[in-house]
Order: C-alpha cells, then structure tokens, then sequence
C-alpha cells in the first residue's frame, strides 16, 4: 500500500465485531507495518480494511486544518450557552427531550463551527491566488520560510494591517450598510494620541 507517500508492505486482519458500548457491529481492523502495530475502527461496515488504513494514514493531513481552524482562526472558541441545559453532572439522568432554547444554542454553535470553517477556506483560496501580494504586505517576521505559499495565520496577520486601504473599495456593497456605523475612523485609529 502507499502510505505517508511511499510504498510500505502492510499487514492487516479485519473483523466485524459487536463492541459493548455502542452497542453494534463495528469493523475491526488490526495492522502491522513498518510504521508500527494499530488497531482501528470504522463505524461503516462497507469499508474495507484498505480504504480505512489509508484514511488513517491521511490524518496528519487532516490535523494540520483542524489546528490552523483552532488556532488562527478561533472556530472553536464559541461561548454559546442556555440556562435551560442541565448541569454536566445531570446529564446521565436527564432523558428529556432537550427544550427549543438548548436547540437554539446548539444551531448556533454548529452555525459557528461551520461559518469558521468557511472563512478558513477563504483565506486558504487568497493565500494560493494571492500568495506574492500576501508576502509583499506582510510585516511580521518569520525564522524560516518554508513555502512560497503563506499560512492561514500570515494571510489573516496581512489582512488585518491592510484591513482600512481596501475597505473603502466596498462601500458600495449592500453588507457594508451593516458594518459602516460600527467603524471608527482610520485616521484616528493611526493618529499618535498623547
């Protein structure tokens, strides 16, 4: 198999197995490469054993996003919360349906994971068409530049700085209507106060 960009002999042994809590099959399957021995899990029986060691392979693909998403961007500091869910504690004791206000709290911490997720995209999209222009604007410092193309971190540093000398380019947009009254002026936000 091609795992982690090279070709590696792997070992494997599959098993459809009940698992105790959850209560249903779940495909097993036992691995032994070069890499190491692992035991995974797919909730997916259809899979097959092939397919689900590649995916885990794939991981350190994934975590990368998840830790730019978490660190750069924020998407997983939402603070929203409702009186009317129960204690942590109550929660094992609670079988009741959860009310519209526990439901509105989850939607909107759903809302924003995703919202998040999207801006992570954007920046993604201006760092891969716009990577000379992100570089040119930059002025933070970095020890070792490893790429030509800049991280999530570097494009939302660059566009925070430049964020003023392109705003007036959109004041013609129906959005902005919302945003102008909360603006304050960029010269006074650069003026040296005493």
């Amino acid at each position: 198999m091609e795992l982690y960009g090279k070709k590696t002999q792997v070992k494997y042994l599959c098993l459809n197995l009940i698992w105790k809590p959850v209560k249903k099959l779940v495909r097993f399957v036992l691995a032994e490469s070069d890499s190491g021995r692992c035991i995974l899990m797919s909730s997916t029986l259809t899979f097959n054993p092939e397919d689900i060691i590649t995916a885990y392979a794939l991981r350190f693909k994934i975590e990368p996003g998840f830790a730019e998403q978490k660190n750069d961007i924020g998407s997983f500091d939402y603070h929203f919360w409702t009186t009317a869910l129960p204690k942590r504690k109550k929660w094992s004791k609670c079988d009741a349906l959860p009310n519209k206000n526990v439901a509105a709290a989850a939607r909107a911490s759903q809302s924003f994971v995703c919202l998040s997720t999207i801006a992570a995209g954007i920046l993604t999209l201006i760092a891969f068409s716009h990577n000379a222009e992100i570089w040119r604007n930059y002025s933070g410092w970095i020890k070792t530049l490893r790429s030509s193309i800049p991280s999530i971190a570097i494009v939302k540093s660059t566009l925070d700085c430049c964020f003023h000398d392109f705003l007036p380019t959109f004041f013609h947009l129906k959005s902005f209507t919302f945003i102008k009254p909360l603006l304050r002026n960029a010269d006074f936000l650069y003026q040296n106060v005493v």
